[in-house]
């Protein structure tokens, strides 16, 4: 039987409500790092990431936690992996975000400080 971790504890030691399960499209080897927008029209709305990670040993998976820790402001490690870490259809719980934040994101994309190289006006 597999045990369940507890949830993340925050600075002062005490343990942060728990926003939910959050399922997640990746789409990786992307030009630039952005979280948002729906994808697809299934119930629950399904989150799409985009990472300029590569989808090898991981790294995609740790590029996609760490956009969603800068999107909504939690701390990487109030977001786990719960399903899907060979899949483009990931399933992550979440600790301690604004569900109000959350919602916004699914209506639309939003860049995340780990973008890539960004591009000068006088760029074609």
């Amino acid at each position: 039987m597999r045990r369940l971790r507890a949830a993340p504890r925050s600075a002062a030691g005490a343990r942060q409500p728990i926003a939910g399960r959050l399922t997640v499209r990746v789409h990786p080897n992307s030009s630039r790092a952005e979280v948002g927008g729906r994808h697809g029209s299934a119930e629950p709305p399904v989150l799409s990431v985009w990472v300029t990670a590569p989808a090898l040993d991981g790294r995609a998976n740790r590029a996609v936690q760490d956009a969603l820790s800068d999107a909504l402001s939690v701390p990487p490690a109030s977001i786990r992996l719960l399903s899907g870490a060979r899949s483009r259809t990931k399933v992550f719980e979440v600790a301690g975000a604004d569900p109000a934040r959350l919602a916004t994101l699914i209506q639309g994309r939003a860049p995340t400080s780990r973008s890539g190289p960004r591009r000068r006006p006088d760029d074609p």
